[in-house]
């Protein structure tokens, strides 16, 4: 029998998991390989030369210079908000904190200045609601313009948007998420009304145009047992790409560990959800962190490490981390913007200790066979568990190596489950 990763020595290009007595999946970067009835040294062989070829990319891809990099920055343009989520990781509203165009411009020269770069993403995300301080958010379009040739627009809101908003969504072709709970909005997002009517015509209006967006939804142990029922309701709406996550709660957080599923009932209403999905054919496709694309990199931006401009002018490299008062501020407040100078100071050891969050740090992990897709889970959430120490999640974990085998196993018996839980990337039956 074979033992693994320890066995054939691949740590940390491939990942094997058994599935039952006559299938194995291999797990590579960007590629997934279904195998049935194989022997021990056809596998070996394959394995082998999946190797090969992937040490070849590899090699490849770190010789190769960007010849075009991209500036990336992110503001958070407020911690206000209309709504008052029960488990806001910022506690969005309770501070009426508003970034400037004076450090909006400034954090765009400097980024302009540091990169070199004719392209940027912008985008802008909570905190609190971005658009309860829109002129900024123009401001900073308009201006990114005027410095770079290609201005990439991100945003993550509410949906609470009205028809010039939407409008300027549409006229920029932002890449858009709404935050919107569906039939859990009235309990977990207060207050639900006006506010649901306007996100529900919202979304209705963007997807009667084929506006390419995506809808996040929070599952909370109040809505962990609805999650078939709104999935059928979101795909009413006609959305047709669904970020279905568990709610992570800190001791920043509005509300507590109440609130925090059950991770056998989420694995087992997820797996329900995508029955039905499959069953009565919708044409909706289920995103989660559970379920990211295998690679062999980090699991967010936290260690390159991002760029997000608060309200205040601190860069932080995670938007769940904000203010000095904020546990852990010492090393995810990482620099400041000099508004003054357009430039930014940067605090080169917290820059050094964010860049080790790998999985390849992470003892547990890499004795695992899905660390590739896992990458060892959500950064921000292990270090409010452990601090840095460089161990995982103990709930990411259960929900990992609880739900992915499912999936997996739905999927050999049906590869239309791929087309709804996996995207942008090879899968393979063999």
């Amino acid at each position: 029998m074979i033992e693994f990763n320890e066995d054939i020595g691949l740590i940390p290009y491939i990942d094997l998991l058994k599935l039952d007595k006559e299938s194995w999946v291999v797990i590579l970067p960007n590629k997934i390989i279904f195998l049935s009835d194989a022997t021990e040294d056809e596998i070996k062989e394959l394995v082998a030369k999946e190797k090969e070829e992937l040490v070849k990319e590899i090699e490849k891809e770190k010789s190769e210079v960007d010849e075009k990099p991209v500036a990336n920055i992110t503001f958070l343009p407020t911690f206000d908000c209309n709504l008052r989520c029960i488990y806001c990781y910022s506690k969005g509203g309770d501070e009426k904190v508003y970034l400037t165009k004076k450090l909006a411009k400034a954090s765009i020269e400097a980024v302009a200045s540091k990169m070199k770069a004719s392209e940027i993403n912008l985008h802008f995300a909570g905190g609190g609601e971005p658009f309860l301080n829109f002129d900024l958010m123009d401001f900073a379009v308009n201006y990114s313009k005027e410095l770079f040739d290609t201005v990439n627009i991100g945003l993550v809101t509410n949906g609470t948007f009205n028809t010039e908003q939407h409008q300027w969504v549409t006229n920029n072709n932002v890449d858009l998420r709404i935050s919107f709970d569906g039939l859990a909005q009235g309990y977990q997002r207060p207050p639900a009304y006006p506010f649901k009517n306007t996100i529900i015509k919202n979304i209705e209006s963007l997807s009667e145009l084929n506006y390419d967006f995506i809808v996040q939804c929070i599952i909370t142990s109040k809505s962990v047992n609805s999650m078939v029922e709104n999935v059928r309701y979101f795909s009413e709406l006609g959305i047709k790409y669904l970020k279905i996550e568990p709610v992570h709660m800190s001791e920043i957080c509005r509300g507590d560990n109440s609130l925090i599923p059950n991770p056998q009932e989420f694995v087992d209403n997820f797996i329900k959800m995508l029955n039905f999905i499959a069953e009565n054919d919708l044409d909706i496709k289920i995103d989660s962190s559970f379920f990211s694309r295998p690679t062999i990199g980090y699991y967010c931006g936290i260690s390159d490490p991002n760029i997000n401009i608060t309200p205040e002018g601190y860069i932080t490299a995670c938007v769940e981390v904000t203010r000095r008062t904020d546990p852990f501020s010492d090393t995810l407040l990482y620099g400041k913007c000099l508004v003054d100078k357009e430039k930014f100071f940067l605090n080169e050891a917290s820059i050094t200790k964010l860049k080790k969050l790998h999985f390849s740090n992470y003892e547990k992990c890499n004795k695992c066979n899905l660390k590739l897709i896992c990458k060892a889970g959500c950064p921000i959430r292990n270090i409010f568990d452990y601090g840095f120490s460089f161990s995982p999640s103990k709930y990411t974990c259960q929900i990992e190596k609880n739900l992915v085998p499912k999936v997996f196993s739905l999927i050999k018996s049906n590869p239309k489950y791929s087309k709804i839980i996996f995207e942008n990337f090879r899968i393979r039956m063999c």
